[in-house]
C-alpha cells in the first residue's frame, strides 16, 4: 500500500478531527467487516494526521496471557517478534495490559537494555506509544504506534490516540465477533447462525445426553415461551440461548445479552430501560436500554440467580406488563421480547433461601433445559477438541494439533470441572506448546495434572498431583498388562524412560506382578 500523505495544519486537539476519523472508521466497517479493511482505514487516517514508522494491533488472550497479531503490521517489519508470544512484564504490550493505561517510551534501548526484550529497537525503532483496547472492562488487545525518531508534538499524538482507542476497541470487537460466527456457521448442524465469539465450541456433540437436549431445543425454539437454561459454569449456556434465538421466528432481530451479576443497582434501570435526555446529571442524550434493543428479538438474562432481589421485582413488573418507561420519561414503551434466562446455581435452593423470587421463577421457567457437565458427556470431548483446536489455531495463526488416540483418551479421562471453557483454555495452551515442539502425551498429562492440582487447591474436591500421577501410572500399567518396558509398555504409553517409571512407581507405592 502506498503511504498516505500527511495533511499539514490539522489540529490533533480538535474534536472535529477526532469525529472525522471515527466516522471514517465506522464507514470502513459498514463497507466490509474484515481485519485488513479496518486496519487499512485506521493506518490511512492516522498517517494523514502525523507520520509514523510502524502501526500494529495485538489481540490478547487473558486466559493464557498470549498475544497474536490482529493483522499484518503497517510499516517497519520486526523480524525477531513471533506472531504468537507471551505478554510478559518485560514487553511493551505487557506493560499496557498490566497498567490498563497508555504507555509512552521515548528511548526503547534504555527502557529495554536486554536486546532479546527489545525486538522493536533491533528493527531500528526507538520511540513507541501503546494503548490498551478495552471492551466491557476486559483488555482484548493493544494498539501500538512506533517511530524511528521522536515526532514533533508527541504528547498531542498520545492524547489523540488515547481518545480514539475506545472506538478502535469497539471496531476490533465487532470484527472478531463476525469472524467467529462466520467460522462456526459451517458446522455439523448445517448453515446455522452460530453462538457468540466467546463460545467457540458451537453446536457440536455426539453424546446421547446432548442429542436429547438438542431435540428438545429444536422443539421449543419456534415457540414464543420463556426458557430457563441450567448448567454449570462453562457448559455453553450462552451458546444454547443463541442457538434457540437463531432457530426462532425472531432470528432476524437482535439477540441481546444482559450479564445480571454485573448490573449495579443504581444503574439497573438506565441499563435495562434506557434514559431520556436530561434524566440525570451527565445524561446529555437519550439512551436506548437493553430491553428496547431486544424489541422483536430475544433478551437473554445470564446468571439470573445472581440478580439482586430489588432488581428482580422491577424486572418482573416489566415482564408482566410487557412495557417499561425510560428513566426520566413518563410514557410507556411496549416490550415485544422473547425471554431466555440462564443460571449456574441450584434454583430450588435459591427459592428456599429466598434469593430468587418464586413469581419470577415461574415467569421464567415455562420450559427448563438442563445442560449436563462435560464429565457426563465424555463422548463429546473428541469432536469438541477437534473443532475448538481448528478454530483457535486459525485465530492464533499457529499449526493445528493432530491429536493421537492416546492424547484424546487422556483428555476424555479428565474430569473437566471447568467444562468447555476449561477445555478451550487447555487447547489454547497445547497449541502454544505445539509451536515450540511436537506435542507429546507427557505434555498433555503434565498440563492436566497441573490443572487438577489447581482445582484441588481451590475447591478441595479434586485429585492432588500425587493422586493423579499414581492414577495415570496404574492405568498405563493396566493397558500394558503390567509390562514396564519394551513394545507397548507402560513406559512407552507414558512417554518416559523405564528407569523413570520404576522410580516413580517406588515413590508412589505402585507394584506390578510382572517384571520389566
Amino acid at each position: 500500500m502506498a503511504p498516505s500523505k500527511c495533511t499539514p495544519n490539522l489540529d490533533l486537539r480538535s474534536s472535529t478531527v477526532l469525529q472525522q476519523v471515527i466516522r471514517r472508521l465506522n464507514d470502513a466497517l459498514l463497507a466490509s467487516v474484515n481485519r485488513k479493511g479496518y486496519f487499512k482505514a485506521l493506518s490511512h487516517q492516522l498517517r494523514r494526521l502525523f507520520p509514523y514508522d510502524r502501526l500494529a494491533i495485538n489481540l490478547y488472550d487473558s486466559d493464557i496471557e498470549v498475544l497474536t497479531y490482529f493483522t499484518s503490521a503497517e510499516g517497519v517489519v520486526v523480524e525477531t517478534q513471533s506472531i504468537v508470544r507471551h505478554a510478559g512484564p518485560k514487553t511493551v504490550a505487557g506493560l499496557v495490559i498490566t497498567s490498563r493505561e497508555p504507555i509512552v517510551i521515548r528511548d526503547l534501548t534504555s527502557h529495554f537494555p536486554n536486546e532479546s526484550d527489545n525486538p522493536l529497537a533491533e528493527a531500528g525503532l526507538n520511540v513507541s506509544i501503546a494503548f490498551p483496547l478495552i471492551i466491557r472492562d476486559k483488555v482484548i488487545g493493544t494498539l501500538h504506534c512506533s517511530f524511528r525518531q521522536e515526532p514533533p508534538k508527541l504528547m498531542e499524538i498520545v492524547d489523540f490516540i488515547a481518545s480514539l482507542s475506545p472506538f478502535v476497541s469497539s471496531g476490533v470487537d465487532n470484527i472478531l465477533g463476525h469472524e467467529r460466527i462466520a467460522v462456526l456457521e459451517s458446522g455439523p448442524l448445517g448453515g446455522t447462525p452460530a453462538p457468540p465469539p466467546d463460545m467457540v465450541e458451537g453446536p457440536v456433540f455426539e453424546s446421547d445426553a446432548m442429542k436429547a437436549i438438542m431435540r428438545q431445543i429444536r422443539r421449543v425454539a419456534p415457540l414464543e415461551v420463556p426458557i430457563l437454561i441450567q448448567g454449570e459454569t462453562g457448559t455453553g449456556k450462552t451458546m444454547i440461548a443463541r442457538y434457540i434465538h437463531d432457530r426462532s421466528r425472531r432470528a432476524k432481530h437482535n439477540f441481546v445479552k444482559v450479564n445480571c451479576p454485573a448490573l449495579v443497582t443504581t444503574l439497573f434501570e438506565s441499563e435495562l430501560f434506557g434514559h431520556g435526555k436530561g434524566a440525570f446529571t451527565g445524561a446529555t442524550s437519550q439512551r436506548v436500554g437493553r430491553i428496547e434493543m431486544a424489541n422483536k428479538g430475544t433478551l437473554f438474562l445470564d446468571e439470573i440467580g445472581e440478580l439482586h432481589m430489588d432488581l428482580q421485582s422491577k424486572l418482573l413488573q416489566v415482564l408482566e406488563e410487557n412495557s417499561f418507561e425510560r428513566v426520566g420519561e413518563s410514557f410507556s414503551i411496549k416490550a415485544d421480547i422473547r425471554l431466555i434466562a440462564a443460571t449456574n446455581i441450584d434454583i430450588h435452593k435459591s427459592l428456599k433461601e429466598g434469593r430468587l423470587r418464586t413469581d419470577l421463577y415461574y415467569r421464567l421457567a415455562t420450559m427448563i433445559i438442563t445442560i449436563p457437565p462435560l464429565r457426563e458427556r465424555r463422548e463429546d470431548i473428541p469432536v469438541l477438541t477437534k473443532r475448538i483446536s481448528g478454530i483457535l489455531s486459525s485465530q492464533m495463526r499457529v499449526p493445528d494439533i493432530s491429536f493421537s488416540m492416546s492424547i484424546m483418551s487422556l483428555l476424555q479421562e479428565y474430569s473437566w470441572p471447568g467444562n468447555i471453557r476449561e477445555l478451550r483454555n487447555i487447547i489454547s495452551r497445547l497449541l502454544i506448546a505445539n509451536v515450540q515442539h511436537p506435542l507429546t502425551l507427557q505434555d498433555v498429562r503434565s498440563m492436566l495434572i497441573a490443572a487438577a492440582e489447581k482445582q484441588g487447591q481451590e475447591s478441595g474436591a479434586f485429585l492432588t498431583l500425587r493422586q493423579m500421577e499414581k492414577q495415570y501410572i496404574e492405568e498405563a500399567l493396566a493397558l500394558a498388562k503390567g509390562r514396564i518396558s519394551g513394545p507397548d509398555s507402560a513406559a512407552g504409553l507414558l512417554g518416559i524412560p523405564r528407569t523413570t517409571l520404576q522410580y516413580r512407581m517406588r515413590k508412589l507405592g505402585i507394584q506390578t506382578n510382572r517384571d520389566a
